[in-house]
């Protein structure tokens, strides 16, 4: 919150899986994405901002985490995919859980 304090975050919850903030139409979770669920996340999102992630996840965890971003994700919610890995890769992973718009 010091480095965007227009946000207005406030620490909503600090534990072992999951650490929360919430501002103003926004929420910001750090934690281990793999044992995130919608309980955890406080709901469904609506939009995900993802930068680099798949390039940073071991190759055989890759499908791991599409199922759990399907999980997460609300009906015809939208992903801002911004990528390291090639195009078609993306469009295979993710193309039965939303549209995804990709960077």
């Amino acid at each position: 919150s010091e480095e965007n304090p227009s946000l207005n975050l406030k620490s909503v919850s600090q534990n072992v899986d999951m650490d929360k903030w919430t501002g103003e139409g926004i929420s910001l979770l750090r934690g281990d994405y793999f044992a995130l669920d919608d309980t955890k996340a406080g709901g469904k999102f609506d939009d995900v901002f993802d930068r680099a992630s798949m390039v940073a996840i071991d190759p055989s965890k890759r499908h791991e985490y599409v199922n759990i971003m399907g999980q997460l994700i609300q009906p015809g919610g939208n992903i801002l995919f911004v990528r390291r890995i090639p195009l078609h890769v993306v469009r295979r992973m993710f193309g039965n859980y939303t549209r995804a718009w990709i960077g």
